[in-house]
């Protein structure tokens, strides 16, 4: 993975910082939460490969991400953590949480539409409820993977041209701050 490697963060202090800095997100004010569990099946060796099929630079839902900010025209800020785990058939499967941030509002139906269920799994994407325990839930026990940069929709003036996107241009992620 190009951002970085994925990481347990069993700290309440770490958790509680996450969650408020979701919460007073002024900037992207629109927060939405979701689960996939992915239908594709691994070797229980394969929990690299597994994370950067699902979540890495070019994963499944790195793609979607980038389809949702450009359709929506919107940055999106993620918070996503995974886990590999064995399922009830016996299966290695990767599952995700999700806590995403954006500019605008992305309408939970519309955004579903985007998703290929047939194909990757179920997706569920809602509303986010501030000082609610999806970040709580989503920390405890979970592989975390920090985006260095939002997904951008590349529509807006202050993306265009040479320099690229201006959330990229200022650095890591505010979670890492």
């Amino acid at each position: 993975m190009r951002y970085f490697k994925p990481i347990t963060v069993k700290s309440k202090d770490v958790i509680d910082r996450h969650m408020n800095v979701v919460d007073e997100d002024k900037e992207f004010p629109w927060k939405y939460f979701g689960t996939i569990p992915f239908k594709k099946e691994f070797q229980p060796n394969q929990k690299k490969e597994a994370f950067d099929y699902a979540i890495g630079e070019s994963g499944v839902f790195s793609n979607f991400l980038k389809i949702v900010a450009r359709e929506f025209g919107t940055h999106i800020k993620p918070l996503v953590v995974g886990e590999f785990s064995k399922c009830a058939d016996g299966k290695f499967r990767i599952h995700i949480h999700f806590v995403v941030r954006c500019e605008s509002r992305v309408a939970c139906r519309r955004v579903k539409s985007y998703w290929r269920r047939r194909q990757y799994g179920n997706f569920e994407w809602k509303e986010y409820h501030v000082g609610g325990k999806a970040v709580p839930y989503m920390m405890n026990g979970h592989q975390s993977l920090y985006w260095g940069h939002p997904a951008c929709p590349k529509q807006k003036g202050k993306c265009k041209g040479k320099k690229g996107c201006v959330y990229k241009r200022r650095g890591l992620s505010d979670l890492l701050v």
